[in-house]
């Protein structure tokens, strides 16, 4: 894919299959191949197992690969890749979209995820059968809760482990 989203500090680029495929597999091959700053960690545990199965489910479905992709959340200054957002599928029979994000800790605190969520969800919601986005917060994660907040999301719901964010288009 070649596009991007970019605000006055970011740069946010959907990955194309090869570069999602080094994303899972090698986090520095993935930053030299999109010519940024390589010190990136590899991914483990439950985030590196969730990213193999939106890479598996993009393989299987090429034409949706924007919502099954990662996004890689670029600071334009230092061009270096410090998190990412991922959407988890394209949307459901309702219009709704779930938005996962990650950052790295040394840039945590700063606003970028918040810049970050607030839009890729307004894109999100000019695209075609998209009508809400979603996301999921650890209940003991207020720092989350503050970044979904920021970006215009409101808490929709809880179960026993997680909140419930929700905005609509």
């Amino acid at each position: 894919m070649d596009f991007k989203i970019e605000t006055e500090r970011l740069n946010i680029v959907p990955l194309d299959l090869v570069a999602f495929e080094l994303f899972v597999a090698d986090m520095q091959a993935m930053e030299r191949s999109l010519g940024l700053v390589a010190d990136g960690k590899n991914l483990e545990g439950h985030v590196k197992s969730a990213m193999e199965g939106l890479l598996k489910m993009a393989k299987a479905d090429l034409k949706n690969l924007q919502w099954l992709t990662s996004w890689q959340i670029i600071l334009t200054a230092e061009k270096r890749a410090i998190g990412s957002a991922c959407f988890m599928g394209p949307a459901n029979a309702e219009g709704a979209v779930e938005v996962g994000y990650g950052i790295n800790e040394a840039y945590r605190g700063c606003g970028y995820m918040t810049e970050a969520i607030a839009v890729l969800s307004d894109w999100a919601l000019t695209q075609d059968d998209v009508r809400s986005i979603t996301a999921k917060t650890d209940k003991d994660n207020p720092a989350s809760w503050r970044v979904l907040e920021k970006a215009g999301l409101v808490k929709i719901g809880e179960d026993d482990e997680y909140f419930s964010w929700g905005k609509s288009g």
